[in-house]
């Protein structure tokens, strides 16, 4: 195994905060040692927050969403995706305002379990429980919990399997198993819930973490294949249709049908590229953060992030 590296990324400033509400919080930001947080702290993807045993922290996105962090608690800010966050220890509460008239990105909080996806407004708590455990509980909006697991035609149409979380709803994700069952129905019922999910001392399923760890990357492998043939196809296929816009108007408009559906297949393999990447990335981290925000990760999983970067078709647009 590689030695520990760094996980950083460099990116425009994603969101404002934290807001200490409680003692010490801190935040490591980029290359620097943590440092204590005050009020109003600016944060960037690849910054991490942790808090103490007697703090909490809440950050604001600049689109509305709001995560509040409880004590004893990791996030990092991602940016493989907008508004993208992973919690790595401990819970938070996530709050999504309505959005404007613009369209907007989902806020996406990624655990070493499942990936939670707020499309619209919403509010809910995510629990880690384990590196295989993690508990969401919704009270009012919507939320998709994603695990990675796939669905559809695997020759033709694969797609990220989402399990929707109404109000009062919550879901306990157990390695590849979620369990759909009432929830509390105010946030004042949160903390009877989650006491009734202690952590055991090792998860039920999956074994060992370094074993799930493997797994996790050989099937995350398995999907860039497939993303990479679809870029091939989408690249064909452009090259197809600009010939026969010259050539053949009537095999013109048949290819652009058949770019449009490629296109909307392949958004769905992406989905999938991105959720596996993020299940893998928080297990990997949940075994490397420290106390001060430090967040490291094996070289060995890290180096699969320009791998997802391309396959999500941003190749070389974050250093």
């Amino acid at each position: 195994m590689s030695a520990a590296s760094g996980f950083v990324v460099r990116a425009p400033r994603a969101a404002s905060g934290p807001l200490e509400t409680g003692a010490t919080v801190c935040v490591a930001q980029r290359d620097a040692a943590a440092a204590r947080a005050t009020p109003g702290t600016a944060l960037d993807a690849g910054d991490a927050i942790a808090t103490g045993t007697a703090s909490s922290a809440a950050i604001s996105f600049y689109d509305g969403g709001r995560l509040s962090l409880d004590p004893d608690g990791v996030v990092l800010l991602g940016n493989e995706a907008a508004s993208q966050t992973y919690l790595v220890r401990g819970s938070a509460r996530a709050t999504l305002s309505p959005a404007p008239n613009a369209p907007r990105p989902p806020l996406r909080i990624a655990t070493p379990a499942a990936t939670i996806d707020v499309g619209g407004s919403a509010e809910l708590v995510v629990a880690v429980l384990s590196p295989q455990r993690t508990w969401v509980a919704v009270l009012a909006g919507s939320a998709a919990v994603v695990t990675g697991a796939a669905d559809g035609d695997p020759a033709t149409d694969l797609r990220a399997h989402e399990d929707v979380l109404e109000p009062g709803r919550a879901a306990l994700v157990d390695g590849d198993e979620v369990r759909i069952d009432t929830g509390p129905a105010r946030a004042a019922d949160v903390p009877a819930a989650l006491a009734q999910l202690a952590a055991p001392a090792t998860s039920r399923r999956g074994g060992r973490l370094d074993r799930v760890l493997a797994a996790d990357g050989a099937r995350l492998d398995e999907i860039f294949a497939r993303a990479e043939l679809g870029a091939t196809l989408a690249a064909d296929l452009a090259m197809r249709h600009a010939r026969a816009a010259r050539e053949d108007r009537s095999r013109a408009a048949s290819l652009q049908r058949e770019i449009a559906v490629h296109a909307s297949r392949q958004h769905r393999v992406r989905a999938l590229v991105l959720a596996r990447w993020e299940r893998l990335l928080a297990r990997a981290l949940t075994t490397k953060c420290g106390a001060e925000a430090r967040v490291d990760v094996d070289a060995a999983i890290a180096s699969r992030r320009e791998r997802v970067l391309r396959a999500l078709g941003r190749a070389g647009a974050i250093r």
